[in-house]
């Protein structure tokens, strides 16, 4: 592993590299290892973390590629912004501080990436990005007056996931045309006003524990009611019925009531349980647990039973070899067990299997 350990001289701000740095990044190069740097402080908007970032640096022939890694630790940075990168690099800032404001704008993240544990000051904007890796997200801890900004690039269909576990978002967080990402926000605080634009949620999308109002009172009701109906309308267009539907009745409490909706329903326990997740804390807002059930719980709902449904599986390849054609649910974790199925397509089946008995 190269390491590269710089201890911050105070009141310096010099992020060139020393002789013995630069022979520790060619050498990480070449080994095509873990590239380590602890406790440095980086100049305003520093070019060394966009070369890093992009795979390259002044002076040195080698490439950082993906079989490479980037690990920022306890780092400073400043009004950091970086445009039209490809990252082919997996990196991570673990436990930095971002002063000024964090962008990466038009970038394509080719790897996995993440802030763990990181501050931001300022505003945190990812602007018209592609998302091909795991962005990670956990644990940060943004300003109250930081604005969050996490944009896709128009379209084009995500097959990856992006978590805020356990981090506090105090200020105003926007998700803006993300196609296909696995939102995974168990035991996040948003503080602040919350929006979703063009989000079409991956069906393994879990908002588990999520506290939406954690300073309520400082929210005014009509940006909290206009972000209920951004995310209820995006949940209804990712086929996320279950979620969207309790969304609704939060809605309506706040219009009502000026209250929240209180603890899980059966529903939400039983899907909790399914999936193996702790008792919720959260006693102000529902938390929406991925709308799939098992496939035991799917013959339940549709009326077949498992030896029925495991004969109509023989039938259907049966019929596929000889170029025929019998629907069939597709599972949401196909190659894995134990299989899940989206309730949309427990919904159709139970629909297609009710009129194929009627039928006969």
């Amino acid at each position: 592993m190269a390491v590269i350990i710089r201890e911050r001289p105070e009141g310096r701000k010099d992020d060139t590299f020393t002789g013995d740095e630069y022979d520790a990044l060619r050498q990480s190069m070449k080994s095509k290892k873990l590239f380590f740097i602890q406790n440095k402080d980086f100049k305003t908007n520093s070019k060394v973390v966009a070369d890093l970032l992009g795979g390259q640096y002044e002076g040195l022939t080698d490439k950082l590629t993906n079989y490479n890694k980037i690990l920022f630790k306890n780092c400073h940075f400043t009004d950091l912004n970086i445009k039209n990168k490809n990252c082919n690099i997996p990196f991570t800032f673990e436990g930095c501080s971002f002063n000024g404001n964090t962008t990466f704008k038009e970038c394509s993240f080719n790897c996995d990436f993440s802030f763990n544990k990181s501050k931001f000051s300022g505003n945190l904007t990812l602007d018209t990005c592609d998302f091909n890796g795991y962005a990670d997200f956990n644990n940060i801890i943004t300003n109250a007056l930081s604005k969050v900004l996490i944009s896709g690039n128009g379209n084009k269909e995500y097959h990856s996931t992006i978590a805020f576990k356990q981090s506090e978002l105090l200020g105003m967080t926007s998700f803006y045309h993300l196609n296909g990402l696995d939102f995974n926000c168990q035991d996040t605080k948003f503080s602040g006003c919350f929006r979703f634009g063009d989000v079409k949620f991956g069906l393994r999308s879990l908002f588990y524990n999520v506290d939406w109002w954690y300073n309520q009172e400082h929210k005014m009701e009509k940006e909290l009611i206009d972000g209920l109906q951004e995310f209820i309308y995006c949940l209804e267009h990712s086929n996320l019925y279950v979620m969207s539907e309790m969304m609704k009745e939060v809605q309506k409490n706040v219009m009502k009531y000026k209250s929240l909706l209180p603890p899980e329903t059966e529903e939400m326990e039983k899907r909790r349980k399914m999936m193996g997740l702790p008792p919720s804390n959260n006693q102000i807002s529902p938390n929406l647990i991925p709308d799939v059930v098992l496939e035991k719980e799917m013959c339940e709902i549709v009326g077949i039973g498992p030896a029925s449904f495991r004969k109509r599986k023989t039938l259907a390849k049966h019929k596929a070899e000889k170029g025929e054609f019998l629907w069939m649910p597709t599972p949401s974790n196909k190659g894995h067990k134990p299989l899940k199925y989206p309730l949309s397509e427990v919904m159709e089946f139970k629909r297609r299997f009710e009129e194929e008995c009627k039928n006969s």
